[in-house]
């Protein structure tokens, strides 16, 4: 019991960081609690919906599952912001069949015909290949594109030397656990955050790769927060009341796509919003905090879509999100 409790402060302290980041940011935006239930939560809900209605799946469900369950894992090596926040330039994807997503990493891997399963193959992966599996060109930039690939032969040869080769020997080894996952990636070295963003999106993305194939989560997902990425904020800010920003420098950044700081009390104030907010939204509906990461994020694609987004998603020059 007491390995647990120190196992869980991982996550705890991601809450408890994004609350005194609150409590300590009046003077650059504004939470309102009752617009989070009139407005956020029912647009929620709307959301939810139409995607069950549209029967909305995400790519690489037509691979075996231990590949679909490698995609996610190795996605979150490097999923981080794909537009270069000085250039402005943005990162797209083409596949065979010509469709084109703005934001479609996930799509090139599955795509790739690499086996994400067998990570003796991922380690191999050459720097010619990985510019060809996600179209890297002066044409189609994309932020630190060659690092993300040498991120990937990095977090395959880590799994190695652990000896730890294929998807189910790594949920072996973390006893099927998302807060182990969550431990394990720290470790390696190439999830470096205090808010612990992509390490606990691997977990929950893995996690619903398993309920989706039918076959048993990840124990410990509902320990997960919410992420603290750059585009959940954006869906508060954006929807009228729930995030009031009161800063004129920082909206101004916002508006005009003025790159912030890393570390910043802006982009912290932003980030901890995701965290805060989202165990809020959690609690009023009665789900799990990881389950509102996903309705938000889906939530913010159809915003964009529709062209609610009239102030920008922060811009960061980092990889931690």
């Amino acid at each position: 019991m007491t390995e647990r409790k120190e196992s869980l402060k991982i996550v705890e302290g991601v809450r408890e960081k994004a609350a005194r980041i609150i409590d300590s940011s009046h003077d650059l935006i504004q939470i309102d609690e009752t617009a989070i239930e009139t407005v956020l939560i029912p647009r929620i809900q709307k959301f939810l919906e139409n995607q069950k209605a549209e029967g909305w799946a995400p790519a690489g469900g037509e691979l075996p599952v231990e590949q679909e369950l490698g995609v996610n894992l190795f996605l979150d090596v490097i999923n981080f912001c794909y537009k270069d926040p000085y250039s402005g330039h943005e990162y797209a994807y083409t596949n065979p069949g010509q469709f084109k997503r703005a934001t479609g990493l996930l799509q090139a891997l599955v795509d790739s015909g690499v086996d994400w399963n067998d990570f003796s193959k991922v380690s191999a992966i050459s720097a010619k290949q990985w510019t060809e599996i996600v179209q890297l060109s002066p044409n189609n930039p994309m932020y630190l594109g060659e690092e993300r690939g040498e991120r990937l032969v990095k977090m395959a040869d880590y799994l190695l030397s652990q000896g730890i080769p294929t998807m189910t020997d790594l949920l072996d080894s973390i006893d099927y656990d998302a807060i182990n996952l969550v431990e394990f990636l720290q470790d390696t070295g190439l999830f470096i955050d205090e808010f612990q963003k992509r390490s606990q999106l691997a977990a929950r993305m893995v996690s619903n790769v398993l309920t989706r194939r039918q076959m048993t989560p990840l124990s410990g997902v509902e320990n997960l927060t919410v992420m603290a990425d750059y585009r959940i904020p954006q869906v508060f800010y954006n929807l009228p009341g729930v995030v009031t920003i009161k800063s004129d420098d920082l909206l101004y950044n916002l508006v005009y796509d003025v790159p912030l700081e890393p570390g910043s009390r802006e982009e912290q104030a932003l980030r901890a919003t995701s965290v805060t907010i989202g165990k809020t939204v959690a609690e009023k509906m009665g789900v799990m905090e990881a389950d509102v990461d996903g309705y938000l994020w889906g939530l913010s694609q159809e915003m964009v879509k529709r062209g609610e987004m009239s102030i920008q998603h922060m811009m960061v020059a980092t990889d931690a999100y």
